[in-house]
């Protein structure tokens, strides 16, 4: 159904996999989740600046001029909550016309290193789930539902 693309150096084998892409017509899309951080805003960058539209999803705006946004709430990474947070991004990809894309990118995630002897981490375990357990079986999903088929996905980490 896809390409499945897991690399260390991901930023880079995910731009240059990219760059292999034609579309007729219309502009080539890409959905990045975790569009925002480091990894993800020079991805959307990038992807933008060879003439992709691009779509982020993640807790804030993206920066990154002519991009579409979804923004996640930052309340919702318990289960009940996650279920109706995933309608809502499908819900928005259709709306925003990113229904058919030729790639999917995860560049969300964090490492909230510590102490296990901490008291605080349970809640710094809680973070990493959502951050990147989450984040990872957001892009999955998407790709499963808008990814064409001969798409690309990335799964950064």
């Amino acid at each position: 159904m896809f390409q499945l693309l897991r690399a260390r150096t991901s930023r880079e084998a995910a731009l240059r996999a990219c760059r292999s892409f034609s579309s007729v017509g219309d502009k080539k899309k890409a959905i990045i989740v975790g569009g925002c951080g480091s990894l993800g805003e020079a991805v959307t960058q990038r992807f933008s600046d060879q003439g992709w539209s691009c779509l982020s999803i993640d807790y804030k705006e993206s920066e990154v001029p002519s991009t579409s946004s979804i923004v996640l709430s930052s309340s919702s990474s318990t289960s009940m909550l996650w279920s109706a947070e995933v309608e809502k991004v499908r819900e928005e990809c259709v709306t925003k016309g990113y229904k058919g894309v030729e790639a999917v990118i995860h560049a969300g995630g964090s490492f909230a290193g510590g102490d296990v002897n901490q008291t605080d981490f349970p809640a710094s375990l809680e973070h990493l789930w959502y951050s990147n357990v989450q984040s990872a079986a957001l892009s999955a999903h998407l790709a499963g539902n808008f990814l064409k088929d001969g798409g690309f996905v990335a799964l950064t980490g």
